[in-house]
């Protein structure tokens, strides 16, 4: 099934699939014609127009990271709050759940003093530092202050969080260890690499760019077998590039196969971010407890079409549980 492969994925043993994978005991090896193909995909034009620095999951981790770096010394004090009121009714529970019970008890229902307290002062504190020249403006006006605090509560703080824990929604712990466990291939060969990563985040997609140029139905510009001849794999692989880069209207669905494939592919690799951004939350107290991959600490291979853009907002953020990239 998608995202969940063999683990321990190696060069030499690789089980059967959908793409024409060769009987374990023998697998992929550096130069062979799938292999190759699927390094073609990310220098395909139709590809490389596709940033990954303005894909909307990167603008919005990186928007998340700028905000949690100026409020994360604040964050003890919601935690305080936490503590507060669980001796008076079930919390830390989930976000929503939370400002419900806040909410509730600024309504006159039951909160203690020292829950109402932790709370204010958490968010007088979040509003020094997102509203700096308004906190100085009220200056010691008690009435003034209070007012800050629940407009940057409701108008900054809340959406924040919202707009995280839509982030993180789609997040998949089985498809980050699956990719995790591609990362070793991209020491051996990038080919390799590639292949097993579309396997993983494309698999449909990729099958329809190798069957979109003839491989392994008889008819189209490759050979059918996976493992070609050496010599036929490079005119193999440069045909099908001619082919797409210059237009031609046979290798149409080809071309665009190869850019729903690596679409889903930088879809895909947004998973390690939203794990650290989902482990922030929840260690928070702003997320619901959930299955999140913690990875092994293998090095994340600096796939220049992604990396170490992500790397960097990881490390920013949670630099105890980031993934350490490839020198």
């Amino acid at each position: 099934p998608r995202g969940a492969p063999a683990r321990g994925v190696t060069t030499a043993e690789v089980a059967p699939g959908a793409h024409g994978v060769a009987p374990r005991g023998v697998g992929y090896r550096p130069g062979d014609l799938v292999p190759s193909l699927a390094a073609l995909i990310p220098t395909l034009p139709g590809c490389k127009t596709q940033v990954a620095s303005q894909l909307p999951w990167v603008k919005a981790a990186e928007g998340f990271v700028e905000t949690w770096k100026r409020i994360a010394p604040v964050m003890p004090k919601y935690l305080e709050f936490l503590r507060a009121h669980k001796d008076h009714g079930e919390l830390g529970q989930g976000f929503q759940f939370d400002l419900r019970t806040v909410r509730e008890g600024q309504n006159g229902k039951v909160m203690n003093e020292a829950a109402q307290v932790a709370i204010g002062e958490f968010y007088l504190g979040v509003a020094l530092k997102l509203r700096p020249e308004e906190v100085d403006a009220a200056g010691n006006e008690g009435g003034a202050l209070l007012q800050i605090a629940r407009t940057c509560a409701e108008e900054d703080f809340e959406p924040f969080v919202e707009r995280a824990r839509d982030l993180v929604a789609d997040y998949d712990s089985a498809l980050h260890a699956a990719l995790e466990e591609t990362c070793p291939l991209y020491e051996v060969d990038e080919g390799l690499f590639w292949r097993a990563n579309f396997d993983v985040a494309a698999p449909a997609e990729f099958q329809h760019f190798l069957t979109a140029l003839g491989h392994g139905s008889g008819a189209g510009w490759l050979p059918a077998q996976a493992y070609a001849k050496r010599g036929g794999v490079t005119e193999a692989v440069e045909a099908a590039r001619q082919g797409i880069e210059g237009g031609d209207a046979r290798f149409g669905p080809a071309a665009r196969a190869a850019e729903l494939v690596y679409s889903r592919w930088l879809q895909s690799a947004s998973m390690p971010v939203k794990a650290s951004i989902s482990r922030v939350l929840m260690e928070h107290g702003l997320l619901v407890a959930q299955d999140v991959h913690s990875g092994d600490g293998r090095l994340l291979p600096e796939v220049p079409a992604l990396w170490p853009s992500p790397q960097a907002l990881v490390a920013d953020m949670d630099p105890e549980n980031a993934p350490r990239a490839r020198a």
